[in-house]
């Protein structure tokens, strides 16, 4: 469906300072140089009052670009997959009116519609396009929605929502802003790397995508726990990726034959190193861990299964990725597996957890949002989990093929715990 929406201006907004001439030249390190060229989207929802609306759309901009001159790489535009041009020419910024109450659209969010509260669709071509895009919406009511898309070629959730509470912060004159820290080429510095990048590589054709959310509420949760301790103690996050697998693993076989599946789940290594970083640490400081099965596993065993998968992530490891080149070799098993999926060799399905990303702390001055989503993420096979709103909950967000969907969205065990929307 198309939203009543009217695009009331489109501009660029620059850096409210020039990016020093030392800074000019910002190294992209080896993690985001293998990082896939899409982008990483949020929208978040407010219910403000209409009074003073072209007071709020000037603070909005205004602070929006007090906050790019921190986080000034996003005002350029990248070279040759090796660095960024810290030009300061600045991100696009869209303001729309929609023709309908916020509280009707929340009360049933379809994929296509919320879709449409996000500026266009970012395929990150290096060098000729911005890495940053923002849309900010008013309903009827004077309820709002912020949208905003990242090129994830250059930073992952976590400096995605960095940047969204430093902006917030600005906005509503806190003064409790963090500047970034810019620390990910130091600890993964870029190398030459070959021409069969995933970045590099065109993405397969796919096929009509649908986008659908199934909410676990806290109890729901603990019933998941309980069936799947066995003698665990697993975390919420753990037993709703392994129950989320189990499933789409079941769909997947009913279409067609796999012996073999694949889950690529993404790691945050701002945790895993020694001293930790902070969650203001800019760029893409995740890396994925594969893990196979076959389908029918229990629970229990495919919890315990992302367990070791995810514990193998100590300092030592992280810290020889680099030396050993760990990033270049991860990301061409990858590339071996998106092969094999696409010849019908294994089903491969990728899940990663914003959990705990302080998506709902982004308060501009007029409260905090009502809903945090990132419900269209364009590609198949990929799961985001997000928390609910009082933290408890977790939201996955699943994006399949029809045909995969129709048979998903059905799966009896998933139903047991979660709920469809």
């Amino acid at each position: 469906m198309t939203l009543d929406l009217l695009v009331i201006s489109r501009e660029t907004i620059k850096p409210s300072s020039p990016t020093a001439t030392h800074l000019r030249t910002y190294k992209l390190s080896n993690i985001d140089q293998y990082s896939p060229p899409f982008s990483v989207p949020i929208i978040l929802f407010y219910s403000v009052g209409r009074d003073g609306d072209t007071k709020v759309s000037d603070r909005l901009k205004d602070s929006f670009s007090e906050t790019l001159t921190l986080f000034y790489p996003l005002g350029g535009k990248v070279v040759d997959n090796d660095t960024i041009d810290c030009d300061d020419s600045g991100v696009e910024y869209w303001e729309t009116e929609i023709k309908s109450r916020l509280d009707e659209f929340l009360s049933n969010p379809v994929a296509d519609e919320v879709d449409q509260l996000l500026p266009t669709y970012l395929h990150c071509r290096m060098s000729t396009e911005t890495q940053l895009q923002i849309q900010v919406s008013t309903f009827e009511c004077g309820g709002m929605a912020i949208g905003a898309r990242i090129s994830h070629k250059v930073a992952d959730a976590a400096t995605l929502c960095s940047f969204v509470n430093t902006w917030a912060t600005k906005t509503s004159g806190t003064n409790k802003a963090v500047t970034p820290r810019f620390v990910s080429a130091a600890l993964f510095p870029p190398r030459q790397v070959s021409q069969f990048a995933p970045s590099d590589v065109g993405l397969p054709v796919q096929p009509r995508l649908v986008s659908k959310r199934f909410v676990f509420d806290s109890s729901d949760i603990t019933l998941l726990k309980a069936k799947s301790a066995v003698t665990l103690h697993p975390t919420r996050v753990q037993v709703v990726t392994a129950l989320m697998w189990k499933c789409l693993m079941n769909a997947s076989s009913k279409l067609r034959y796999r012996k073999s599946h694949v889950l690529n789940i993404a790691v945050n290594l701002r945790r895993r190193m020694v001293p930790a970083l902070p969650e203001n640490s800019f760029g893409n400081l995740i890396i994925g861990a594969m893990l196979s099965s076959e389908r029918g596993a229990e629970l229990h065993s495919l919890v315990e299964l992302l367990r070791k998968a995810v514990r193998k992530f100590d300092a030592n490891y992280v810290k020889n990725l680099e030396k050993n080149d760990g990033v270049a070799t991860f990301h061409h098993s990858l590339i071996q597996s998106y092969i094999q999926s696409a010849e019908g060799e294994l089903g491969l399905h990728t899940i990663t957890s914003w959990c705990r990303f302080p998506f709902y702390d982004a308060d501009f001055g007029w409260g905090k949002p009502i809903w945090v989503s990132s419900l269209n993420v364009a590609h198949q096979n990929v799961v985001i989990l997000t928390d609910t709103k009082n933290g408890d909950g977790i939201e996955a967000l699943v994006t399949l093929d029809e045909e995969d969907m129709a048979i998903f969205e059905c799966e009896e065990e998933l139903l047991s715990f979660a709920s469809p929307y």
